[in-house]
């Protein structure tokens, strides 16, 4: 029993802490100057929440790119 949450509680752990903070995107209009940002989406308590945030984040970038927004470097 105890050799099963030695090996359980690690796993468990990783996937608690998987995508518990997005590191978002920062987007700037080259035109008018307005920035947006996609994603900072905070504590996802699942890795399958973690990659419903991720899609979303990347769908932000693709959307505002459509718009003539560019990703401003880290």
């Amino acid at each position: 029993m105890k050799m099963t949450i030695r090996v359980a509680l690690p796993i468990v752990a990783a996937l608690m802490l998987t995508g518990c903070v997005s590191g978002g995107a920062l987007m700037k209009h080259p035109v008018t100057g307005k920035t947006v940002e996609c994603g900072r989406y905070a504590r996802a308590s699942s890795s399958l929440l973690s990659l419903t945030l991720e899609k979303r984040e990347r769908e932000c970038i693709t959307d505002f790119r459509l718009q003539g927004y560019e990703r401003v470097p880290d």
